[in-house]
């Protein structure tokens, strides 16, 4: 009987034991999930940004790129009517 209880006591305490571990890891996982999460949300938030001045930064190219052949359409406007 005595053994019975002594038993019975070792088992509650590796079960209580082993409750507790695994809550643990169970907020550990939880811990890591919501830094992960936060971390691909920075990493999106990031791309929006990247994407944004890339846009711009092509708008921008766009301009110039007209603004030259605008000039160099100019440029030889201005050539042939001084030759004749």
């Amino acid at each position: 009987m005595e053994n019975t209880r002594k038993d019975s006591g070792d088992r509650q305490d590796k079960l209580r034991q082993q409750l507790e571990r695994a809550q643990e890891n169970s907020k550990s996982a939880s811990r890591e999930l919501r830094d992960l999460k936060h971390r691909a949300q920075a990493a999106r938030e990031e791309r929006d940004t990247l994407n944004a001045e890339q846009q711009q930064l092509l708008k921008e190219k766009s301009k110039l790129e007209l603004t030259i052949k605008v000039s160099i359409f100019y440029f030889q406007f201005k050539v042939l009517c001084t030759q004749r």
